[in-house]
């Protein structure tokens, strides 16, 4: 879970979102959600019960709508532009543990 923290952090200084951002490690059946809320706030959801390892797999494919929701207000095709952001970022955290 260290290492989770330490990249939503690192993510969220190099993939930057403007409206506010809640990220929550949650029990559920699914593996990870993301929506936005009447205020604007995004929430991402990761499953809890994950393995570190497939929760920034989730992380990173979540970012990608919270991209989509920051600029668009929408869950729509820019989701892989946005993925692709983080994961690039996801690269980048992992070159600063070498």
């Amino acid at each position: 879970m260290k290492r989770f923290k330490l990249f939503l952090k690192f993510l969220r200084v190099h993939v930057p979102i403007k409206r506010k951002v809640i990220v929550r490690c949650v029990q559920m059946k699914d593996d990870g959600s993301t929506t936005l809320s009447d205020s604007g706030t995004i929430i991402v959801c990761i499953n809890k019960d994950k393995p570190t390892t497939e929760q920034i797999d989730i992380l990173i494919h979540e970012w990608g709508h919270v991209i989509e929701y920051d600029k668009l207000g929408i869950h729509g095709k820019q989701w892989g532009i946005g993925m692709s952001k983080a994961y690039e970022a996801w690269e980048a955290f992992q070159q600063t543990e070498l």
